[in-house]
């Protein structure tokens, strides 16, 4: 559904996936033009299911940008520090409203 949205709302920015040999996973990272700092979404169907251990590994190599977890049970936007990055948890039309 996320995937969906992005690809309709934003047709010619690049959604990508990160993954390393070693299992850290990025749901999506989102480009909206080129060289623009990676922002990364991961999805959760609730936000307490957020581990910040695959970020903080995203981060490390690449500092720069924005972090979202889009989740259905966020009601109103909050931002909170998770693994030494500040962290906004959403949901799908907050996500694309503050992409835009």
């Amino acid at each position: 559904m996320v995937l969906n949205e992005l690809l309709g709302r934003f047709p010619h920015a690049q959604v990508r996936y990160w993954r390393t040999k070693q299992k850290h996973e990025i749901d999506f990272i989102f480009l909206q033009k080129r060289n623009s700092a990676p922002v990364t979404i991961e999805c959760k169907w609730s936000a307490n299911n957020f581990n910040a251990k695959n970020l903080s590994r995203f981060r490390e190599k690449y500092p720069e940008g924005d972090n979202f977890v889009v989740a259905s049970d966020v009601e109103r936007l909050h931002e909170r520090m998770s693994g030494g990055n500040k962290v906004k948890f959403v949901n799908l039309e907050q996500l694309v409203e503050l992409l835009s």
